[in-house]
């Protein structure tokens, strides 16, 4: 992955511009497991269906992963996330996990974690979160802040690795200089960059 792999037990803040296929590209690298190990990946999106995920990925990422599973809001989109239904050939079946209440931030941490402590084990895991901005559109910046701090213990706790993604032209500089203060690291899509070090709050 080269520079811009995310060591375990760590989560990243990845800034990027919505449906820009460099925010896309960076998503794919930091979930990609180190060292050509097969792993698990868990997309979870506020606002796209799962379809959306798997097109995301690529075939690529996909059969480099053991197990995936998207936590996302039901659509009416093709039926390949559904649950049990292979994706598209590569790599195992994608699980689809529904999202109910997207913004409700108890609804969405218990989601994730049914997920995450079933793979408690020693296979390389990777968490993509799509995305704080719409969690900060219905939340305060310091409730938002509260769940970041909450989904780093866990993925701490499990030694995953997992990443944020938030769109900065949507916030103030004010708003995006305190998130940052919440991860191990800030990778920029619109630059290129290695994965740089955050600062911990």
């Amino acid at each position: 992955m080269g520079g811009r792999s995310i060591p375990a037990g760590d989560v990243a803040l990845l800034q990027g511009v919505p449906l820009d296929e460099a925010t896309y590209d960076t998503c794919r690298e930091l979930l990609r497991p180190p060292e050509a190990e097969a792993g698990r990946v868990l997309g979870v999106s506020l606002i796209h269906g799962p379809d959306h995920y798997l097109d995301r990925w690529g075939p690529t990422l996909r059969r480099h992963t053991e197990e995936s599973v998207v936590i996302a809001p039901d659509t009416t989109s093709r039926s390949a996330a559904a649950p049990g239904a292979d994706a598209t050939n590569a790599g195992e079946p994608t699980e689809h996990v529904p999202l109910d209440a997207p913004t409700n931030i108890p609804h969405l941490g218990s989601r994730i974690t049914d997920v995450l402590y079933r793979w408690e084990d020693d296979a390389p895991t990777g968490v993509c979160l799509d995305s704080l901005t719409a969690l900060l559109q219905a939340h305060p910046t310091a409730t938002v802040s509260r769940f970041v701090q909450v989904l780093r213990s866990h993925v701490l706790e499990l030694d995953a690795a997992a990443h944020c993604h938030v769109d900065p032209t949507a916030h103030d500089d004010r708003t995006v200089s305190k998130l940052t203060t919440l991860f191990d690291r800030v990778v920029d899509a619109r630059d290129g960059g290695p994965v740089g070090s955050g600062e911990r709050a």
